[in-house]
């Protein structure tokens, strides 16, 4: 469940930070980076240094991301009663 929170505000939001994502999700921000980094490892998301701010790290699905997410939505969808 938290892997789907985060990656459905990754893909409502798509430059949103993990600061952010913390925020949204009312957890410590070292657990936001180790989630990250697993679903960066996955090849779900990429992140990124900000154009704006190199101190900051934009977050982004990939392709394959944008595709689970997809797929999952799909799967909630059609579990509706």
């Amino acid at each position: 469940l938290p892997e789907w929170c985060t990656l459905n505000l990754i893909s409502q939001n798509p430059t949103i930070r993990s600061t952010e994502i913390a925020h949204e999700l009312g957890v410590e921000i070292p657990m936001v980076t180790i989630l990250l980094h697993h679903l960066e490892q996955l090849s779900i998301l990429k992140r990124s240094h900000s154009v704006a701010d190199k101190r900051c790290r934009i977050i982004n699905l990939t392709t394959h991301g944008k595709e689970t997410v997809s797929m999952i939505a799909a799967q909630f969808q059609t579990s509706k009663p």
